[in-house]
């Protein structure tokens, strides 16, 4: 069924394609860009679009791989937490015969940052850090909205592969000159999902009538040595260079848990959902033409 559909975030790397793929699919897509209009409570443009829509989808987050300083986490907690309170508090502004009837709110797997065991619920316990606390308000800011009679979808995306953006972007060059290599032991978790594969998890999520909370990540998740190691057979290099975690760490300082702090995965991330790209190797084969 088509619906009207409002994207919050929607210029990015993961944005920009999933309005193209809900587009395609003949939905009527609506990216809300924060440089021409706020998101804000007081403005009436903003309320009225929201009042025209749906379902809102909002991806909002500022880049997280950069040194914590103190204004990088004042942006990134502002860019997530900051953003999804006061859609939340506009939403409560729509007359209520027009609100939206479904919030699908992005989250990280950054939820379960530094913990040591595979996770095997969706429910556990969170991580700890700095990473762990944004994911665990962010998510408690978008359940607001279940108070307002919508059903709340949350998605904890975890690493995106897709040409022109995310990881890839950034370790395609290194690779392909033959320097690329894992990062600390290596040996810590690499919960990745296709980009085609999320734009159609949150396509078909769109259809849900109850509020949850899912995984975007493949079933069967790998570490971060097999993820390197793939990629270079991809391009027909070797993957043989080690940064040290102590040398990431003072780079990055807390930062560096993006890299080093993930855990695995033994879950089922999206009850319901087949995906076209279970496969790492495939994947990035596929990629890389």
């Amino acid at each position: 069924m088509e619906k009207s559909v409002l994207v919050i975030g929607g210029t990015g790397f993961i944005g920009s394609a999933l309005a193209c793929h809900l587009s395609d699919l003949g939905h009527r897509v609506t990216i809300w860009k924060r440089s021409q209009s706020p998101i804000d409570s007081t403005n009436p443009e903003f309320i009225r679009a929201l009042s025209h829509s749906d379902v809102v989808i909002n991806l909002a987050g500022s880049p997280l791989i950069k040194r914590w300083s103190g204004r990088i986490r004042k942006q990134a907690w502002l860019s997530r937490v900051g953003v999804t309170h006061t859609l939340v508090e506009s939403i409560k502004k729509c007359p209520k015969n027009k609100r939206p009837t479904q919030l699908i709110n992005g989250s990280a797997i950054g939820y379960f940052n530094r913990v040591l065991h595979p996770v095997t619920n969706i429910h556990d316990a969170p991580g700890d850090g700095f990473l762990a606390d944004i994911c665990v308000a962010w998510e408690a800011a978008a359940n607001k909205a279940v108070a307002l009679g919508l059903n709340v979808s949350i998605i904890r995306i975890g690493v995106v592969l897709g040409k022109n953006g995310g990881i890839l972007k950034q370790l395609l060059p290194i690779f392909k000159m033959g320097m690329g290599g894992h990062v600390g032991s290596g040996l810590q978790g690499f919960a990745w999902i296709h980009l085609t594969d999320l734009c159609r998890l949150v396509s078909q999520e769109m259809q849900s009538t109850t509020s949850r909370v899912i995984h975007a990540h493949v079933p069967v998740t790998c570490d971060y040595r097999q993820f390197c190691q793939t990629l270079a057979t991809a391009l027909k290099r070797r993957s043989w260079l080690h940064v040290p975690e102590y040398a990431v760490r003072i780079a990055l300082g807390e930062a560096a848990d993006i890299l080093v702090g993930s855990p695995y995965f033994r879950l089922n991330p999206a009850p319901g959902f087949k995906f076209e790209h279970p496969e790492l190797g495939e994947s990035l084969d596929g990629l890389m033409r």
